[in-house]
C-alpha cells in the first residue's frame, strides 16, 4: 500500500477528511527524525523517495545531521537539543552497550539536562509550519504527534525495528529481566510507562500552556495513544 493510500483508507488518522479533500498529488510533508546518523539516514532515503514523487519534504532533526540533510538535496529544518549526542562522549558507547533499562533512562536524562526543554519543543512548532502530513521516527513520536493533533493533519510513525510492544521477543535493554517469554510485552509496556513518566513533565505543560490541547493521562503515554488513535504505522 503506498503511503498516500494509508492516509486516504485510515479512518481514525488524525486529519484524514482534510486529506482526502485536499491535492494528494503534491503535499508538504515534515519528516521529524532524531538521534545518531544510523537513526537519521533511512528517514533521507524515505524523504527522497517521497521528493520524487512530487511532494514537498523536509527533514527535521538536530543540527549535527544537517550536512546529511543537505548533501541529497533534501530540505533541512532544525530541532533543538542532540539526545543522543552522550554517543559521541569518549566513552558514550561503551556505557550504552553495558546499561540496563534504567541506566539508560539515567544517561538519558542527566544528558537532556544540557537542553531546555522549553526551547527544543519550541523548534518542533516550527518545523512544522506548513506540513500536510508529519512523519515521525521513534525519538520524536510524541512532539510530533502532539503538534499533528493541534493542526488536524495525519500523523504517520515510522519507527525503525522493534520497538513498538510484542509477545514475540522482549525489548533488547530489558532481555535480563524478561527471562521467559510471557514477560516479553510486559518489557515494551515497562520502557514506555517508564519514559512516558520522564516526558509528561515537560509534554502536558507544553500542550496545554502551548498548544492548547488536554494533557496526555494514559500511563503508557505515546504507547497507549498509538492503541487509541489507530494510526497506519510502518515498521521499517
Amino acid at each position: 500500500m503506498s503511503l498516500t493510500s494509508a492516509l486516504l483508507e485510515h479512518e481514525v488518522a488524525p486529519g484524514t477528511e482534510r486529506l482526502r479533500t485536499s491535492d494528494v498529488s503534491s503535499l508538504t510533508i515534515v519528516i521529524f527524525a532524531s538521534g545518531s546518523r544510523g537513526d537519521v539516514q533511512p528517514y533521507v532515503a524515505l524523504g527522497l523517495f517521497l521528493q520524487e514523487k512530487g511532494h514537498r519534504v523536509f527533514i527535521a532533526t538536530e543540527e549535527r545531521m544537517r550536512p546529511l540533510v543537505e548533501e541529497f538535496q533534501l530540505q533541512f529544518r532544525r530541532l533543538g537539543g542532540d539526545p543522543t549526542g552522550f554517543l559521541f562522549e569518549p566513552d558514550g558507547c561503551v556505557r550504552l552497550a553495558k546499561a540496563s533499562m534504567f541506566e539508560l533512562v539515567k544517561i538519558t536524562e542527566a544528558w537532556d539536562k544540557k537542553y531546555p526543554k522549553d526551547q527544543i519543543l519550541s523548534t518542533y512548532v516550527t518545523c512544522a509550519e506548513d506540513a500536510d502530513v508529519i512523519i515521525s521516527a521513534a525519538l520524536t513520536m510524541t512532539a510530533s504527534y502532539s503538534l499533528a493533533e493541534k493542526l488536524n493533519i495525519p500523523w504517520i510513525p515510522i519507527p525503525l525495528g522493534a520497538t513498538l510492544p510484542t509477545s514475540a521477543f522482549p525489548l533488547w535493554a530489558l532481555e535480563r529481566i524478561a527471562v521467559c517469554s510471557c514477560l516479553n510485552k510486559w518489557s515494551y509496556n515497562l520502557a514506555f510507562k517508564m519514559l512516558w513518566q520522564s516526558e509528561s513533565k515537560y509534554i502536558n505543560p507544553w500542550r496545554e500552556h502551548i498548544l492548547g490541547l488536554p494533557p496526555i493521562t494514559v500511563p503508557r503515554g505515546i504507547a497507549d495513544i498509538l492503541d487509541i488513535v489507530q494510526p497506519p504505522i510502518i515498521i521499517a
